[in-house]
């Protein structure tokens, strides 16, 4: 830039001094003019003012609404974006191919886009590739510009593939990955029931720590949310086959064999269902939880062998047979869909009323004729599984795990850690859904 103030000055020289012109603004010649207008479009309030060649160094000025600065009191994301903004300017190009790697390195989310959006203005007839894993700039490109290089064959040549053919499925990533930002392009993305901190996100994490590179958990906070995603993600894989990292796992919870089969058909092999009520029922096997229980309690823990602590946890899972059936029945109200199909019509508000109140009280009645028979089969369940030894599985494993920590006395976090760690290979039941997600 000193160079092009350097131009200007002798031009002005040349024109007053030589030529003996009268140099009005309107005549005179501002090489920064639209260096001022690109600076203007990414930073305003701030604005470039000039070059100040009479100091040593130069001083780069530019105006705040707190006062001037100069070109280095910028922060780093700043100037990256000048310099990339500059470099276009100066080299004047057009009609090229531009490559830059992670322009996002160091900028704040509301500059990237602002990079997104400006880059194409600077010259015309430029095709502009940026290699990113920053959500704002993907957002604010068009949908069928937006490719994903992925491996192909053996793994060692890659293919770029484009992956949003439609707005819809960009907004529905962008709601779904929020900050985790678009690292996760190259992975294969795994939806799951929980919290931030979810308890199946870690031990996925921890048994296939080896394999982080290839997939990302990402908690969905609750079966219905995780239903809903899953819903939406898959009625927008019907657009394009090649939406095929997106993939979900929720707990069976209560669900018999053929509703999460039923389940997993629908999907077309995207969503899972595990084979247990939740994945910590995978933990819940003799040699595991009796060296984990020795791991954190050391010679002081309470059972003396393997049968000890899964009678122990039998006894727990007992004690929970009617919680869990209150918990059944308060799932068949949520999900039962009796309310009524619309509000009040102002037009006739008291007869139509009346008649949604009628509707009701019929769905309330048929509601109620229902709930003995569901208790019923859901208690025949529960106590045939204890007797049968199928209640590691069908139990909620959370729950018991939950229970046992409190009968050696240790931290519920603590004890499923350690369970984890015990584990020498991922647990059948996991490894049948993993392999369709992640190739061997």
């Amino acid at each position: 830039m000193s160079a092009l103030a350097l131009k200007d000055a002798q031009h002005l020289q040349n024109r007053v001094l030589v030529r003996r012109e009268t140099v009005s603004p309107q005549t005179y010649t501002d090489s920064f003019h639209e260096i001022r207008r690109v600076f203007r479009a990414f930073f305003a309030p701030m604005e470039f003012v000039n070059v100040v060649l009479d100091s040593d160094p130069f001083r780069y000025v530019i105006s705040t609404p707190s006062g001037e600065i100069e070109l280095d009191d910028l922060s780093d994301g700043e100037k990256a974006v000048f310099t990339i903004a500059f470099d276009i300017l100066r080299r004047d190009l057009r009609n090229s191919i531009i490559l830059i790697d992670e322009p996002e390195m160091h900028l704040h989310p509301e500059l990237a886009a602002k990079l997104a959006d400006q880059l194409p203005t600077l010259r015309p007839g430029n095709q502009i590739w940026l290699a990113t894993q920053c959500l704002e700039i993907v957002r604010r490109v068009k949908p069928e510009c937006v490719y994903r290089l992925a491996k192909i064959g053996d793994g060692q040549t890659s293919q770029a593939k484009r992956v949003f053919s439609s707005a819809d499925m960009r907004e529905t990533l962008a709601q779904l990955v929020g900050n985790l930002g678009l690292v996760t392009l190259n992975k294969r993305i795994v939806f799951l029931e929980g919290s931030d901190r979810n308890i199946d996100r870690y031990i996925l994490q921890t048994l296939y720590a080896d394999r982080a590179e290839e997939v990302e958990f990402i908690p969905c906070a609750s079966v219905k949310a995780l239903t809903a995603i899953s819903d939406r993600v898959m009625a927008l894989l019907e657009e394009a086959a090649e939406f095929n990292f997106f993939y979900a796992i929720r707990d069976r919870d209560l669900m018999t064999d053929k509703e999460a089969n039923e389940l997993e058909e629908r999907s077309a092999g995207r969503l899972f269902v595990w084979d247990a009520y939740h994945i910590e029922n995978y933990l819940l096997e003799p040699g595991t939880l009796i060296e984990a229980a020795r791991a954190v309690c050391g010679p002081k823990t309470k059972f003396d062998d393997a049968d000890q602590i899964m009678q122990e946890c039998k006894r727990i899972a007992e004690t929970v047979v009617g919680k869990l059936l209150a918990w059944r029945l308060d799932l068949h109200f949520r999900t039962s869909g009796r309310r009524p199909a619309s509000n009040v019509d102002p037009t006739r508000p008291v007869e139509h009323a009346t008649q949604i109140a009628k509707e009701m009280a019929v769905s309330t009645g048929e509601l109620a004729t229902e709930i003995p028979t569901i208790a019923a089969a859901t208690e025949d369940r529960l106590k045939q599984a204890l007797r049968d030894g199928s209640w590691t599985r069908v139990f909620p494993g959370r729950w018991i795990l939950r229970g046992l920590a409190g009968s050696v006395g240790v931290a519920y976090e603590v004890l499923r850690n350690a369970a984890v760690d015990k584990l020498s290979s991922p647990p059948v039941g996991i490894v049948r859904v993993m392999k369709q997600i992640l190739p061997a």
